[in-house]
């Protein structure tokens, strides 16, 4: 504004948290025993938006994902609750939002160009009290598949590279594999094929083989 003078201070440098849209997914069960009047039996909110989900027997897998919040050196005091995404469950009293994983239950991979919080929560639908289990995984997602004993999680990635040679750009399609077990999933592999998948469909198991189709 005219007339107003903003004094500088050298070799100061103010770093303020970021700016970004917090998407949040609720999921509601409901007693639907008396169909005439259906019940909200349990709640459950995860930060993150949904990427798919799968109900295999008494189980629904929800697959999210989340951008991370911090992409550059972190201020001194920033706890490790304020890294990670929160969940919310109503079977759970008083508590209000917890992190969904430990820093150090997250399972880390190196060298992808753009990570995100994966999470895989196995939400049990034979009660309401049951602890909701989650697994969590720096990568990406946009596709899934699930067979009766693995799930996969699927996100295509692309590169651009330029010098003085001229430019140059490649896809890659990196799969997560996450083995189904008695009460939620365990993150056992991950990989990546050159193309990108068409959707879902491209991706399928028999006999223990992981198939996919890329362009």
């Amino acid at each position: 504004y005219p007339g107003v003078i903003m004094p500088m201070m050298e070799k100061q440098i103010a770093m303020y948290p970021p700016v970004y849209n917090k998407p949040r997914m609720m999921v509601r069960l409901y007693n639907v025993s008396d169909h005439s009047a259906p019940k909200m039996a349990r709640e459950i909110k995860f930060d993150g938006s949904a990427v798919s989900s799968r109900k295999i027997q008494d189980k629904i897998y929800l697959v999210l994902q989340q951008p991370m919040v911090w992409n550059y050196p972190m201020p001194l005091g920033v706890t490790e609750d304020a890294l990670m995404p929160k969940f919310e469950d109503s079977a759970v009293k008083l508590r209000g939002d917890q992190p969904v994983a430990r820093c150090g239950a997250v399972s880390i991979l190196p060298h992808h160009m753009a990570p995100e919080y994966i999470t895989v929560a196995t939400i049990p639908l034979t009660g309401t009290v049951q602890e909701v289990k989650r697994e969590v995984v720096v990568g990406s997602a946009q596709n899934i598949y699930a067979s009766l004993e693995n799930l996969y999680v699927a996100k295509t990635e692309w590169q651009y590279h330029w010098d003085a040679r001229g430019s140059e750009s490649s896809e890659n399609t990196h799969v997560y594999r996450f083995d189904f077990t008695d009460d939620g999933v365990d993150f056992k592999a991950q990989g990546k094929v050159p193309g990108r998948i068409l959707n879902q469909f491209s991706m399928d198991e028999h006999e223990s083989t992981f198939r996919i189709a890329t362009t």
